[in-house]
Protein backbone atom coordinates (compact mmCIF):
# COMPACT_ATOMS: atom_id res chain seq x y z
CA UNK A 1 0.00 0.00 0.00
CA UNK A 2 2.99 2.33 -0.40
CA UNK A 3 1.43 4.19 -3.34
CA UNK A 4 -1.75 4.77 -1.37
CA UNK A 5 0.26 6.06 1.61
CA UNK A 6 2.30 8.52 -0.42
CA UNK A 7 -0.76 9.65 -2.42
CA UNK A 8 -2.69 10.33 0.77
CA UNK A 9 0.21 12.23 2.35
CA UNK A 10 0.66 14.38 -0.77
CA UNK A 11 -3.07 15.07 -0.78
CA UNK A 12 -2.91 16.15 2.88
CA UNK A 13 0.06 18.45 2.24
CA UNK A 14 -1.65 20.05 -0.77
CA UNK A 15 -4.89 20.43 1.18
CA UNK A 16 -2.95 22.02 4.04
CA UNK A 17 -1.46 24.63 1.71
CA UNK A 18 -4.84 25.42 0.17
CA UNK A 19 -6.48 25.54 3.60
CA UNK A 20 -3.85 27.91 4.98
CA UNK A 21 -4.33 30.18 1.98
CA UNK A 22 -8.13 30.38 2.16
CA UNK A 23 -8.33 30.60 5.96
CA UNK A 24 -5.73 33.27 6.50
CA UNK A 25 -5.35 35.20 3.25
CA UNK A 26 -8.20 37.59 4.02
CA UNK A 27 -7.94 37.59 7.80
CA UNK A 28 -4.20 37.89 8.30
CA UNK A 29 -1.62 39.78 6.29
CA UNK A 30 -0.08 36.90 4.36
CA UNK A 31 1.68 37.85 1.13
CA UNK A 32 2.84 34.74 -0.69
CA UNK A 33 5.16 36.77 -2.90
CA UNK A 34 7.28 37.23 0.23
CA UNK A 35 8.07 33.52 0.16
CA UNK A 36 9.84 33.85 -3.18
CA UNK A 37 11.59 37.11 -2.37
CA UNK A 38 15.27 37.14 -3.37
CA UNK A 39 16.18 37.84 0.27
CA UNK A 40 14.67 34.52 1.42
CA UNK A 41 16.89 32.22 -0.65
CA UNK A 42 19.25 31.72 2.30
CA UNK A 43 16.35 30.47 4.42
CA UNK A 44 15.54 27.76 1.88
CA UNK A 45 19.23 26.92 1.43
CA UNK A 46 19.92 26.26 5.12
CA UNK A 47 16.58 24.51 5.54
CA UNK A 48 17.37 22.15 2.68
CA UNK A 49 20.89 21.61 4.06
CA UNK A 50 19.38 20.51 7.39
CA UNK A 51 17.34 17.85 5.56
CA UNK A 52 20.45 16.65 3.72
CA UNK A 53 22.32 16.05 6.97
CA UNK A 54 19.30 14.29 8.43
CA UNK A 55 19.30 12.03 5.38
CA UNK A 56 23.04 11.40 5.73
CA UNK A 57 22.49 10.16 9.27
CA UNK A 58 19.90 7.66 7.98
CA UNK A 59 22.19 6.61 5.12
CA UNK A 60 25.09 6.00 7.54
CA UNK A 61 22.84 3.95 9.82
CA UNK A 62 21.39 2.00 6.89
CA UNK A 63 24.86 1.02 5.69
CA UNK A 64 26.15 0.15 9.17
CA UNK A 65 23.15 -2.08 9.87
CA UNK A 66 23.27 -3.59 6.36
CA UNK A 67 19.73 -2.42 5.57
CA UNK A 68 20.56 -0.83 2.21
CA UNK A 69 23.95 0.19 0.75
CA UNK A 70 22.64 2.10 -2.27
CA UNK A 71 22.68 5.81 -1.39
CA UNK A 72 20.24 6.69 -4.20
CA UNK A 73 17.65 4.19 -2.99
CA UNK A 74 18.11 5.37 0.58
CA UNK A 75 17.53 8.97 -0.50
CA UNK A 76 14.41 8.06 -2.48
CA UNK A 77 12.90 6.15 0.44
CA UNK A 78 13.93 8.88 2.87
CA UNK A 79 12.28 11.62 0.79
CA UNK A 80 9.10 9.57 0.31
CA UNK A 81 8.84 8.62 3.98
CA UNK A 82 9.54 12.21 5.03
CA UNK A 83 6.45 13.43 3.17
CA UNK A 84 4.45 10.54 4.63
CA UNK A 85 4.76 12.12 8.09
CA UNK A 86 1.70 14.18 7.14
CA UNK A 87 -0.41 11.05 7.49
CA UNK A 88 -2.69 11.62 10.52
CA UNK A 89 -1.23 9.88 13.55
CA UNK A 90 2.33 10.93 12.75
CA UNK A 91 3.33 7.34 12.00
CA UNK A 92 3.42 7.57 8.20
CA UNK A 93 7.20 8.09 8.14
CA UNK A 94 7.84 4.84 10.01
CA UNK A 95 5.15 2.81 8.21
CA UNK A 96 6.30 3.84 4.74
CA UNK A 97 9.96 3.16 5.45
CA UNK A 98 9.15 -0.20 6.98
CA UNK A 99 7.01 -1.13 3.98
CA UNK A 100 9.65 -0.01 1.48
CA UNK A 101 12.57 -2.15 2.60
CA UNK A 102 12.72 -5.92 2.24
CA UNK A 103 11.45 -6.88 5.70
CA UNK A 104 11.78 -10.58 4.90
CA UNK A 105 15.58 -10.24 5.00
CA UNK A 106 15.96 -7.27 7.29
CA UNK A 107 15.09 -7.15 10.95
CA UNK A 108 12.14 -4.90 11.68
CA UNK A 109 13.96 -3.92 14.87
CA UNK A 110 16.79 -2.32 12.87
CA UNK A 111 14.48 -0.05 10.92
CA UNK A 112 12.53 0.78 14.09
CA UNK A 113 15.74 1.62 15.92
CA UNK A 114 16.95 3.76 13.02
CA UNK A 115 13.70 5.74 12.86
CA UNK A 116 13.69 6.25 16.64
CA UNK A 117 17.30 7.49 16.52
CA UNK A 118 16.44 9.78 13.62
CA UNK A 119 13.48 11.30 15.44
CA UNK A 120 14.84 11.62 18.97
CA UNK A 121 18.61 12.12 18.63
CA UNK A 122 18.18 15.64 17.14
CA UNK A 123 15.76 16.42 19.96
CA UNK A 124 18.36 15.42 22.57
CA UNK A 125 21.10 17.42 20.84
CA UNK A 126 18.85 20.45 20.51
CA UNK A 127 17.87 20.35 24.20
CA UNK A 128 21.57 20.39 25.11
CA UNK A 129 22.12 23.39 22.83
CA UNK A 130 18.99 25.08 24.19
CA UNK A 131 20.12 24.55 27.79
CA UNK A 132 23.61 25.93 27.19
CA UNK A 133 22.25 28.86 25.22
CA UNK A 134 20.15 29.83 28.24
CA UNK A 135 23.44 30.72 29.96
CA UNK A 136 24.09 34.40 29.24
CA UNK A 137 27.78 33.81 28.47
CA UNK A 138 26.95 31.89 25.31
CA UNK A 139 24.49 34.54 24.17
CA UNK A 140 27.25 37.13 24.24
CA UNK A 141 29.62 35.33 21.86
CA UNK A 142 27.17 35.09 18.96
CA UNK A 143 25.13 32.28 17.47
CA UNK A 144 27.69 30.92 14.99
CA UNK A 145 30.54 30.96 17.53
CA UNK A 146 28.30 29.26 20.09
CA UNK A 147 27.37 26.48 17.67
CA UNK A 148 31.01 25.94 16.65
CA UNK A 149 32.11 25.70 20.28
CA UNK A 150 29.37 23.18 21.03
CA UNK A 151 30.33 21.16 17.94
CA UNK A 152 33.94 21.03 19.13
CA UNK A 153 32.92 19.95 22.64
CA UNK A 154 30.51 17.32 21.33
CA UNK A 155 33.10 15.94 18.92
CA UNK A 156 35.72 15.60 21.68
CA UNK A 157 33.25 13.77 23.93
CA UNK A 158 32.30 11.33 21.16
CA UNK A 159 35.90 10.70 20.05
CA UNK A 160 37.06 9.74 23.57
CA UNK A 161 34.00 7.56 24.20
CA UNK A 162 32.95 4.12 22.92
CA UNK A 163 30.78 6.00 20.40
CA UNK A 164 33.73 7.16 18.30
CA UNK A 165 32.75 4.76 15.49
CA UNK A 166 29.52 6.73 15.24
CA UNK A 167 31.24 10.11 14.95
CA UNK A 168 29.91 10.83 11.46
CA UNK A 169 26.48 9.55 12.45
CA UNK A 170 26.09 11.92 15.42
CA UNK A 171 27.83 14.74 13.56
CA UNK A 172 25.14 14.53 10.88
CA UNK A 173 22.45 14.92 13.53
CA UNK A 174 24.30 17.87 15.04
CA UNK A 175 24.68 19.63 11.71
CA UNK A 176 20.99 19.01 11.01
CA UNK A 177 20.20 20.88 14.25
CA UNK A 178 22.69 23.65 13.46
CA UNK A 179 21.32 24.33 9.98
CA UNK A 180 17.75 24.29 11.28
CA UNK A 181 18.63 26.79 14.01
CA UNK A 182 20.40 29.02 11.49
CA UNK A 183 17.55 28.73 8.98
CA UNK A 184 14.98 29.83 11.55
CA UNK A 185 17.33 32.53 12.85
CA UNK A 186 17.54 33.98 9.32
CA UNK A 187 13.77 33.70 9.02
CA UNK A 188 13.01 35.68 12.19
CA UNK A 189 15.76 38.16 11.39
CA UNK A 190 14.15 38.77 7.98
CA UNK A 191 10.51 38.83 9.13
CA UNK A 192 10.78 40.35 12.62
CA UNK A 193 14.14 42.11 12.85
CA UNK A 194 15.04 41.53 16.51
CA UNK A 195 15.13 38.67 19.02
CA UNK A 196 15.90 36.40 16.06
CA UNK A 197 18.17 34.06 18.03
CA UNK A 198 15.78 33.70 20.97
CA UNK A 199 12.84 33.17 18.62
CA UNK A 200 14.72 30.54 16.61
CA UNK A 201 15.46 28.47 19.72
CA UNK A 202 11.90 28.90 21.03
CA UNK A 203 10.33 27.88 17.73
CA UNK A 204 12.51 24.78 17.45
CA UNK A 205 11.63 23.90 21.05
CA UNK A 206 7.93 24.02 20.11
CA UNK A 207 8.73 21.91 17.02
CA UNK A 208 10.34 19.16 19.08
CA UNK A 209 7.63 19.30 21.73
CA UNK A 210 5.07 18.67 18.99
CA UNK A 211 7.07 15.61 17.89
CA UNK A 212 5.75 13.79 20.97
CA UNK A 213 2.14 14.41 19.96
CA UNK A 214 0.72 11.34 18.24
CA UNK A 215 -2.42 12.14 16.29
CA UNK A 216 -1.52 15.44 14.67
CA UNK A 217 -0.03 15.12 11.16
CA UNK A 218 3.46 16.68 11.33
CA UNK A 219 2.38 18.60 14.44
CA UNK A 220 0.11 20.89 12.40
CA UNK A 221 -1.70 23.23 14.78
CA UNK A 222 0.00 21.99 17.95
CA UNK A 223 3.43 23.38 17.03
CA UNK A 224 1.88 26.73 16.16
CA UNK A 225 -0.01 26.85 19.46
CA UNK A 226 3.12 26.21 21.52
CA UNK A 227 5.05 28.74 19.43
CA UNK A 228 2.52 31.46 20.24
CA UNK A 229 3.10 30.82 23.95
CA UNK A 230 6.90 30.93 23.68
CA UNK A 231 7.55 33.64 21.09
CA UNK A 232 6.95 37.31 21.74
CA UNK A 233 7.88 40.12 19.39
CA UNK A 234 6.33 43.55 19.10
CA UNK A 235 7.84 44.28 15.68
CA UNK A 236 5.94 41.59 13.80
CA UNK A 237 2.68 39.67 14.01
CA UNK A 238 3.83 36.35 15.46
CA UNK A 239 0.94 34.37 13.96
CA UNK A 240 1.88 35.70 10.51
CA UNK A 241 5.50 34.66 11.01
CA UNK A 242 4.52 31.17 12.21
CA UNK A 243 2.26 30.62 9.20
CA UNK A 244 5.03 31.75 6.84
CA UNK A 245 7.48 29.36 8.52
CA UNK A 246 5.07 26.42 8.38
CA UNK A 247 4.54 27.02 4.65
CA UNK A 248 8.31 27.17 4.13
CA UNK A 249 8.68 23.80 5.86
CA UNK A 250 5.96 22.31 3.65
CA UNK A 251 7.68 23.68 0.55
CA UNK A 252 10.96 22.10 1.70
CA UNK A 253 9.22 18.76 2.32
CA UNK A 254 7.63 18.84 -1.12
CA UNK A 255 10.92 19.90 -2.71
CA UNK A 256 12.73 16.96 -1.15
CA UNK A 257 9.98 14.62 -2.33
CA UNK A 258 10.13 15.98 -5.90
CA UNK A 259 13.89 15.30 -6.02
CA UNK A 260 13.32 11.77 -4.71
CA UNK A 261 10.46 11.23 -7.18
CA UNK A 262 12.66 12.42 -10.07
CA UNK A 263 15.54 10.15 -9.03
CA UNK A 264 13.16 7.22 -8.81
CA UNK A 265 11.91 7.82 -12.34
CA UNK A 266 15.43 8.16 -13.75
CA UNK A 267 16.66 5.10 -11.83
CA UNK A 268 14.02 3.01 -13.55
Amino acid sequence: HRKKIIFLSNLIVSTSLISIFFQFNNKIEINFETLINKDTYQIYFFGFASYIFLFLSWNIFSKKEKIENNIIKNFILFSYSNIAKYIPGSIGLYVYRLASYDVDKISVKKITKGVLFEQFTPIGLFLVLYSFFSINYFKEIGLVSFLLIMYFLKSMIILISPLKNYFLYFSSFYLNCVFQIYMIYLFFDFFCGIYAVDNSFDYLLSTYISSFLIGSPAGIGFREGVSLLLISNELCTVINAIIYLRIIYIILDLGLFIIGFTLKRFSK
